[in-house]
């Protein structure tokens, strides 16, 4: 599966009425300080995309760009900002209120190409969208924008959503990336049309609704064929009476006092004592050991990441080599 992009630490879920979708929202760990502070200010974002920014620090603020001919800025408030990036190049954004200045630049790139993957419940790629057997009831995905280096660009208000018969868009909270939930009610054949620009993609795939999923499968290497320092990531799929393997089963991870989204990831140390792992996903729950250091990429709460702890990051050439896949296989319409 595709793996990269950690999260920020101190997300939490916010149920969104009973017929809505989990949406992530920030949680302020710490007091908010006097001086002025940009949060969720990215370094690098794709042209012709927005970003709503939350402001910390004693309001009221002013906001000033650099060059409003590359990142413009549309609206300030007590805890928010609007921006959008116009131009290519690089301004600096000055936050000031009446304790303290604070600056940042940001850069602006025009995207050479977008893919879109699975997500989870927090913002983080867990796989392929395109040609998956999926469950229904509410998923997630993400619109990732890759400039001509195959590197990442934060992004929104870029693409547009086609959707075939029986699929809906339950989302309704805009985000420094594109995310967004599907709500599926049927089992079946689906597709998602994204298109930015002038390039669209077409996604098929599958769904399979949870009462024909009979139970859940730990998808992950033996232990004993790794090297030491391995990263190794414990997957959860759930499994159809004919043997048919579902992604996006939501899976919860308890390992210590941590809890993890999506997947599980940790470094194998077979010097180490074992740690149990107790999982949850669609009323069923096994357990597994391991050996090693726990990721903090899906972990969910407020614990930073220390060094050593992030997880792997997937190639480039990864990134690249399933756009072409699914640019290869998507191109027609949705019927």
């Amino acid at each position: 599966m595709l793996r990269f992009a950690s999260v920020p630490a101190c997300l939490a879920l916010v149920l969104v009425g009973a017929a809505g979708c989990f949406g992530p929202v920030d949680v302020d760990c710490e007091l908010s300080p006097p001086q002025p502070k940009f949060h969720a200010l990215q370094d690098r974002y794709a042209l012709g995309s927005r970003a709503t920014i939350d402001l910390r620090g004693v309001s009221p603020f002013t906001l000033e760009s650099s060059d409003p001919s590359v990142v413009r800025v549309e609206r300030v408030g007590r805890r928010s900002a609007d921006l959008s990036f116009v131009g290519p190049g690089q301004a600096t954004l000055a936050l000031e209120n009446e304790n303290d200045v604070t600056e940042q630049a940001v850069e602006v790139v025009p995207h050479e190409t977008f893919m879109v993957v699975l997500s989870d419940v927090l913002p983080i790629p867990i796989g392929r969208l395109s040609d998956a057997t999926i469950l229904a009831g509410h998923q997630y995905f993400l619109v990732l924008y890759l400039d001509s280096n195959g590197e990442r660009l934060n992004g929104l208000g870029l693409a547009d959503f086609g959707l075939s018969p029986r699929l809906e868009l339950c989302d309704d909270k805009e985000r420094s990336l594109e995310y967004h939930c599907l709500s599926i009610v049927e089992s079946g054949l689906h597709a998602l049309e994204v298109t930015v620009g002038d390039e669209r993609l077409v996604l098929p795939f599958r769904t399979v609704i949870e009462a024909d999923i009979v139970g859940v499968e730990l998808r992950h290497p033996d232990e004993e064929d790794l090297l030491p320092g391995t990263w190794v990531q414990v997957d959860v799929v759930g499994v159809t009476e004919d043997g048919t393997h579902v992604a996006s089963v939501h899976p919860r991870f308890e390992a210590g006092e941590d809890t993890y989204f999506g997947y599980f990831a940790y470094q194998y140390d077979p010097s180490a004592e074992p740690q149990t792992v107790n999982i949850d996903a669609i009323d069923h729950s096994i357990r597994t050991e391991f050996r090693g250091v726990p990721s903090e990429k899906t972990v969910f709460g407020c614990a930073s990441s220390a060094p050593g702890k992030e997880g792997p990051l997937p190639a480039v050439l990864t990134l690249l080599g399933l756009v072409l896949l699914i640019r290869h296989r998507s191109r027609d319409g949705i019927s």
